[in-house]
């Protein structure tokens, strides 16, 4: 017991709890804190608002793995529709799509159908978006030139809009 309570005096659980971001291990601190200033465990669980078989696995955590052991491991969750390996393949089919797009915008859907085609992998609109977003692909693009589109018309039109005739830039300048 003597050696525990050597252990906790070792230290600053104070510090500790304003410096630390996680709000699960901050309670932790604060609960050996407590148990460091002499605090029963069903104490510290009324202040806390936890039970005290939490408080004392706090402390159990402590005693046998430190302070690492008040943290939580790492959760695995679900694995991903896109393989880690296949990642890089379609980073470049998605390229390779946009090159082949001839006129319009590569769409979410597009790339969807693409994910289900080449990597049997399905995602709905919403999940191809956070997969862009997770692989920190920004979607924003400029508008393509339609492949029918005729630049020296275009150019022609813009000269002939009454914007860039003398008076009515003139009126402009007045009305202001």
């Amino acid at each position: 017991m003597n050696k525990v309570l050597n252990k906790l005096e070792e230290h600053n659980f104070l510090e500790l709890y304003k410096n630390e971001q996680d709000p699960k291990v901050r309670i932790r601190f604060l609960g050996l804190q407590h148990k460091k200033e002499g605090l029963k465990f069903t104490q510290i669980a009324r202040i806390l608002k936890r039970s005290r078989y939490a408080i004392m696995d706090w402390y159990n955590w402590f005693v046998e793995y430190g302070i690492d052991g008040l943290y939580d491991d790492q959760r695995s969750g679900r694995t991903p529709f896109l393989a880690k390996e296949n990642k890089e393949k379609f980073l470049q089919s998605l390229e390779k799509l946009q090159e082949e797009k001839e006129g319009g915008r590569t769409t979410g859907e597009d790339i969807r159908l693409l994910l289900k085609e080449k990597f049997n992998a399905k995602y709905s609109l919403n999940g191809v978006y956070d997969l862009l977003k997770r692989l920190n692909i920004v979607w924003i693009t400029g508008r393509s030139i339609h492949p029918k589109a005729d630049l020296e018309k275009q150019e022609e039109f813009k000269k002939k809009l009454p914007g860039s005739n003398k008076k009515m830039s003139s009126c402009r300048r007045s009305i202001k």
